[in-house]
Parts: C-alpha cells; structure tokens; sequence
C-alpha cells in the first residue's frame, strides 16, 4: 500500500507500534574477531601516557570509512582496543593489537559509540579507556528532503515546494539533483518521468496536474558531482489531485463553531465528543424514524446525557445537560441544535447531512450500536476532509496532514472519552508501507475495525485479519480521493504483518503483540 500520508513509505505518524530491528554486527580487526564484553567511560591510570585522540564526526555516511588515530610520544610498547556499540545493542569489543589505528566502516544506518582502550603492552596494565563519542550514520547524501504541504489530498495547481536538511559531512554544493513523477492509477504500473532535470538545489516548484482519479507519485533523486553513477531516491509520497470544492454541511466543523473560547486541552476535546456523539444519535434516530417521544426516551438513556428536560408549550425547546457540562437546546420540529447562550444553530436533520443518509443506508447489515460507531468514524473521516482538526486536537502533528495515524489516534481519542473501549490495529507490509485502524469492542465481546481515513468499516474484528475468506467492507461515502488498501482483498497474507493493540488507561498503549492473528501455515 502506498502512504496515505508522505514523505515517507509509512503511516508516520506510526505511532502506536514499536518496531525493534536487530542488528548483527560484526566488526575484524587485523586477524582477531570481536567479543561482547562491558566498556566503561574514560578512566586513566596514575601513570597516564602522552596520548591524543582522535575527533569523531558527529555524522557519517553507510560505506564510507572513518579512519580514527591515536597519536603517542610514549617510549612503552602500547595496544589498542577499539570498540563499538551500534544503537542499543551491547557493546562490540576488538582483541588487543599494537595498531593505534583502525577503519570504522559503518554497515547500516543509525546511531554508533565508539571507545578505545591503550594498555601496556608488556605488563598489560590499562592505562586509559577513552569513549570517542557517537557518530550518526545515515544511507543518502542528505539528512531529509520534505515537500511542503505534506497533504495527501491536494487540490489541482497548488504548489509544491521542497526543503532539504544536508548533511554537515556532505556539502550541498558539492550534490545535484532531479525530479521524477509518475502518474498512474490503482494496480497499473508506474512509468517514470523526469520533470526537472540534473542541478543545484533549490528544485523550483511543481504544481499539482489535473489527473483526476490518478495518483501522483514524486520521487527526488540525489548524486554527487564527482560520482554521478551512484544515485540515492528519496520518495516523497503519492498526491492524490482533486477538484472539490469545501463542504458546506460538515458536522464536525459545524460543531467546533460554538468553541472559540475554548479551544485548548482535553476538555475541548471532550465537549467536542460529548456533542459529536449526541448529534450523531439524533440523525441515527430520524433515519430510524422514531417518534418524538421515542427520541426523548432515548435521549434519557443515553450515555453522556447527564438530563433531559423536554420542556413544554411555551418552551419547545428539548434542554440537554451533557456529560462534559455542555447545555444544549434541540428543537424537535424544526430540527434545530444550538449551544445554549450561543447565536449559532444547527439544521441537525438528514436533509442538512444527507451523506450521513448515505453512511446508515450502507450500515444496514449492522445492529444500532455498530451503525452509530461507524458513523462517528464517518465524522471524523468527512470532517477533516482536507486535512486534520486544528493543532488543540492533535498537538505536536501539524494540521497539513492527512494520513492513517492521525485520523486513526483522533477517532480513538473521541470514542475512549466517550467510554468506549477501543484499540488500535494495523498492518506491516514486507518492504515498506503500514496502515493503521481502530478497533472498537461491543459488550459482548463482538468487536469491528474502522478505517476513518479512507471511509471503510470492517464488520470484524482484528482477530481476523490476514486471514483470507473476509467479508467485504463497508465503504462510507467518499469525500476525498485518496488511496487506500482494501484488506479483505489481500491475497498474499504472508506479505502482511497483522498487528493488534488494546488499551486498557487512556493514553497507556501496552506494545502487545496478539500471536492469533497471522493464518496458519
């Protein structure tokens, strides 16, 4: 599966999950092989030789050779020991030898320590032992490069601009690059273009083409000067063009308009819920056609209503006290909601939201409460049709994007402030690409996947995936245009790695791996 967001071939945002890659590492110095052992920080003996050590860079590139040196005016026959400790792995300790020399050649990417020990060559007494520092490793010629807006969905002729972090070992001067693209749609091949030829950065802007219903895929590639053979790729993700135009219904957006003098913190969040789900109920019940008094019946007992006063002749209006302290006033009749001591009402009717007319009538195989998480997931999808909620809501991630893991965390969020218990579940692809969803638990243990960023309900739970036979998935109406991975049409499970995550405090995420969840062999 391609990204639903950019820059990278993963769901950044991943998030929830903890992927740990160990590494093997074996280092040769001279003829003698490495042992694991402990490496201490700097000591020195009362008789300290005359030594200087090397510097070590702080970055480095896969490959190349960083040649470290100690120099000495000692007059005793020295050994050296050079170790190295690769990210979090224990420590990799050389054998003795009379080389004040040694060739670090880093294998992979990431983060390296290195030490040497001097000792005595005749009494073999430990002199000195000299952590050199950590060198980050890094498989290109830049740190990054970033396009700007890292939306998924952009609309046609906007423009795109780049941004690159170089490496302080690899000037930016001494690199050219080039811009491909490819257009395509689901399951064709990619035939590559180049649109910017070989030269200095900056790259000028590229604006968005009309290919409706294509995708857009950008790579950027890098080469030094001197090396032009030796190309690195740097995907910057897949854009999905469109020509919508804002809606003018959203229920999401809609209900934000009362909260400008509460924008920040949990409980924004949660009187946003509070009214999501109230909202979200109402319209359930006019799709049900119930009755007045079977919706205040309702309304009663429903979860995070704290009281229901239905009023009378001379006040037609239904007073509802929420959970989160919000007071609301419900017009029956004329379908209207508004925030009590606010200007600002709402055409709360199907008429008003006909699409979530659409999301019930295509929840019809499922019972009430399935139907009304579904279209909370729905909510969450349509109304961050071009991007996600404001910063309150998300904190650190920055409202330009659009991509699994935020609308997956924001769902997961509205729905456990709303009691509910929920959790999240995804999946690995061999080779690149992830996508995560929400798994949200019925009393009885029945439980359902929802994708809200790309509008799919899955009537199963996560204890299901991978495994072939799956029953198509619900598909929401759509409001954007971008990619997503149908997993009951996976065909190869074994190219999957199916994840599972419950939680069980709000804001703890056990890293528990279910092992039910990949088909057997």
């Amino acid at each position: 599966m391609k990204p639903i967001g950019v820059e990278s071939r993963t769901c950044p945002q991943r998030d929830p999950r903890v992927v740990v890659l160990a590494m093997v590492f074996v280092l040769v110095w001279g003829t003698g092989a490495f042992a694991v052992g402990e490496v201490s920080t700097e000591t020195q003996a009362v008789e300290q030789p005359a030594l200087v050590f090397p510097s070590l860079p702080t970055q480095g590139l896969v490959g190349s050779s960083v040649t470290l040196e100690v120099r000495s005016s000692d007059v005793r026959a020295l050994e050296y020991r050079w170790s190295v400790k690769p990210g979090t792995l224990g420590w990799m300790m050389g054998v003795w030898g009379s080389s004040n020399r040694y060739d670090f050649v880093p294998p992979e990417r990431g983060l390296y320590a290195l030490q040497v020990d001097v000792r005595d060559g005749l009494t073999t007494e430990v002199l000195v032992r000299k952590w050199l520092g950590q060198i980050e490793v890094f498989d290109g010629l830049v740190k990054r490069i970033v396009v700007v807006p890292a939306a998924a969905s952009l609309p046609v002729g906007m423009s795109l601009s780049f941004w690159v972090e170089p490496l302080l070992s690899v000037p930016i001067e001494s690199l050219e690059f080039r811009l491909r693209t490819a257009v395509s749609r689901p399951g064709e091949e990619r035939s590559w273009n180049v649109k910017v030829p070989w030269q200095d950065w900056p790259l000028p802007p590229f604006d968005v083409p009309d290919e409706a219903g294509r995708s857009v895929a950008i790579e950027i590639d890098a080469r030094e000067k001197e090396r032009p053979g030796r190309i690195l790729t740097h995907w910057m993700g897949e854009k999905y063009p469109h020509r919508y135009e804002r809606s003018q219904a959203n229920l999401l957006r809609a209900l934000l308009s009362d909260e400008f003098g509460e924008m920040f913190g949990d409980k924004a969040l949660l009187r946003l819920a509070d009214k999501l789900n109230l909202s979200v109920s109402l319209l359930q019940w006019e799709f049900l056609g119930k009755t007045a008094n079977e919706q205040r019946a309702a309304l009663e007992r429903a979860t995070h209503v704290k009281s229901v006063d239905p009023g009378g002749a001379s006040a037609p209006e239904t007073r509802i006290v929420l959970e989160s302290g919000v007071a609301l006033r419900f017009d029956p009749a004329g379908r209207m909601l508004r925030q009590e001591g606010s200007p600002v009402s709402i055409h709360l009717d199907l008429a008003s939201f006909p699409c979530y007319r659409e999301a019930f009538s295509r929840c019809r195989d499922l019972d009430e409460e399935e139907t009304h998480l579904a279209a909370l997931a729905f909510a969450v999808y349509e109304g961050y049709e071009f991007g996600i909620p404001p910063d309150y809501l998300l904190g650190s991630i920055h409202d330009s994007m659009a991509h699994c893991g935020a609308f997956a965390f924001q769902l997961h969020e509205i729905l456990s402030l709303l009691g509910r218990r929920v959790g999240f579940a995804g999946f690995d692809r061999v080779g690149g690409g992830a996508h995560l969803f929400v798994e949200a638990f019925m009393a009885d243990g029945r439980s359902i996947l929802l994708d809200p960023s790309a509008g799919y309900v899955y009537p199963f739970g996560s204890k299901k995936l991978g495994k072939r036979g799956l029953p198509q998935p619900i598909v929401l109406p759509q409001v954007r245009d971008l990619g997503f991975l149908n997993v009951s049409a996976i065909e190869d499970p074994s190219q999957y790695k199916f994840i599972s995550y419950e939680e069980y405090a709000r804001g703890v995420i056990p890293m528990r791996q279910k092992t039910d969840l990949l088909p057997s062999p």
